[in-house]
């Protein structure tokens, strides 16, 4: 019997621009992006719930992701759930959301956008 298959993963590209051919795509398990952009857009939301896993740059995205969801229309309102007391050190808090808007807010001038962004957060 042969050996039982095993994906190829990329590893961590450094930081900076990625490499011609890094796609992080192929370290999914599984992608229902198509299927979750199909539900989006099907027809406007009134509320969307997102439950922010880890703070830091992936918080930031979360951030992006509510302020685009919102300035296109595509829900009316976003509840972003945080823990209240941390389980791994990771985990996002409500600090977190204002030190990541705080952060936004002395970037370029993007970032500031996004930080001041009405509904935002």
């Amino acid at each position: 019997m042969g050996q039982p298959h095993r994906p190829k993963l990329q590893r961590g590209c450094p930081t900076g621009r990625q490499p011609a051919g890094w796609d992080e795509r192929a370290n999914l398990l599984v992608d229902d992006t198509a299927r979750v952009w199909d539900f989006v857009r099907s027809r406007p939301r009134r509320r969307l719930v997102i439950i922010a896993d880890n703070a830091g740059t992936e918080l930031l995205m979360d951030l992006a992701l509510v302020d685009f969801l919102l300035s296109e229309g595509l829900v009316e309102r976003v509840a972003l759930h945080v823990k209240q007391q941390p389980f791994f050190v990771s985990d996002t808090m409500p600090r977190d959301v204002e030190a990541g808007l705080a952060a936004l807010s002395r970037g370029d001038p993007a970032a500031r956008a996004l930080a001041s962004a009405p509904g935002s957060i």
